[in-house]
């Protein structure tokens, strides 16, 4: 049986191959890091307006649970509708409450997860078209995040650093990744920008099929189980992609750009057109972030470092301790990564956002006597021809 025939023509035969991809991802991801999810952690819950609660536990680990086993009868039963819209409340309900798990894979779950909700699952011949329309919605997202993740890696620091960045991740390997050439890095934004272009062609969108597959295999041939112990939450995407990108796009001769863009009366479309399409492009006038558009491994993110003195290392957790740098400014002792060292504990990587390293730095605040015992650095995206960053400087007491 080939892979052809298991997906078929029939546009609900891919829709099913799909939510059931989209279940188990997302369980994957739940099992890989629970704590972004969970309100003991110190590092959330950040709710997205003042005005909001806390959750306080158990409440997170029944809506937790709750958003796990609701992706058991999706997976598994043929007309899922009333789950699917049970989940997508429930998960947006709970991401308004905690901005921590604003991740840009779990936006791109969410919509495909809405998307489900429009699908016709009686029509098992085709004749409404809503299983052929739900699945160009998820087309557009695929196309979307490969054209912006290439596109933004068009930029001096990552041309220059992504090859020796890349090899650093393995101390094995750093020695070696460091004496090749800077400019081999300077055709990957050509390559996956071209290669996104691809899956709209039905000429060449296997071409674009394999090419992306095979740069997932790579990904997580660098930054994989088997390098690799941190950023965890990233393995089940990478392979969740390659799964989606052969159930959505391999064998398809028909499907048309047009039909990708727009769709009258279909409204998650335009959802998909505004979030994966527009908002991207708003990111470089600073109308939308960075982090929920897609730059994927483009080093086109902000960053940000807490700088302590001593005595606040020394009230602070043991295994944080670990992580602790020496500082380079005088009036203080130590350095910490607020990219790098939240990571450690929730095995995945905070929202890289101005707000999210404030409010990190001022629970840190907590650990200090003074008010000048703490600062951080915010680090602006690098600039796109020099890959200068500027920073922007705060101390405890104007973070309060």
């Amino acid at each position: 049986m080939t892979l052809s025939t298991l997906l078929d023509r029939k546009p609900l035969r891919r829709i099913v191959w799909l939510k059931c991809t989209l279940a188990l991802t997302l369980i994957s991801e739940f099992a890989v890091a629970p704590r972004l999810w969970l309100s003991d952690s110190f590092f959330g819950p950040i709710p997205v307006f003042d005005w909001i609660p806390s959750l306080a536990s158990p409440f997170d680990w029944i809506i937790l649970g709750a958003l796990a086993v609701l992706l058991g009868p999706i997976a598994v039963l043929k007309r899922p509708g009333k789950f699917v819209i049970a989940w997508c409340v429930l998960f947006f309900s709970r991401s308004v409450w905690d901005e921590i798990t604003w991740q840009p894979y779990f936006l791109q779950f969410f919509v495909m997860m809405a998307s489900l909700a429009f699908v016709d699952w009686s029509d098992e011949e085709g004749q409404t078209g809503t299983a052929r329309r739900v699945l160009n919605v998820n087309r557009l997202i695929f196309v979307a995040i490969y054209f912006w993740s290439g596109v933004a890696k068009f930029h001096y620091k990552f041309i220059t650093e992504f090859i020796s960045g890349t090899f650093s991740l393995n101390e094995d390997t750093a020695s070696w990744g460091a004496s090749l050439p800077w400019w081999l890095g300077a055709p990957v934004p050509v390559i996956e920008t071209l290669l996104a272009v691809a899956l709209v062609s039905s000429k060449y969108r296997a071409v674009g099929v394999l090419g992306l597959s095979g740069m997932h295999v790579l990904i997580l041939a660098v930054a994989g189980p088997t390098i690799l112990t941190y950023n965890q939450i990233i393995w089940p995407w990478n392979v969740a992609m390659i799964l989606f990108l052969f159930v959505l796009f391999w064998g398809d001769k028909e499907t048309q750009l047009a039909q990708m863009v727009w769709i009258r009366a279909f409204p998650i479309q335009k959802v998909a057109l505004v979030f994966f399409v527009l908002c991207p492009l708003l990111s470089y006038v600073g109308l939308w972030t960075p982090w929920l558009s897609f730059r994927l491994f483009a080093m086109r993110y902000y960053k940000g470092y807490a700088f302590m003195k001593q005595s606040v290392v020394e009230r602070m957790p043991v295994e944080w301790q670990e992580q602790v740098e020496k500082s380079p400014f005088p009036q203080f002792d130590a350095k910490l990564s607020l990219t790098n060292w939240p990571e450690r504990e929730l095995k995945a990587f905070p929202p890289w956002k101005p707000s999210v390293f404030k409010e990190l730095g001022r629970r840190l605040g907590r650990f200090a006597e003074g008010r000048d015992d703490l600062g951080i650095i915010i680090l602006d995206p690098p600039h796109f021809w020099t890959g200068e960053r500027q920073q922007h400087r705060y101390l405890l007491h104007q973070l309060e």
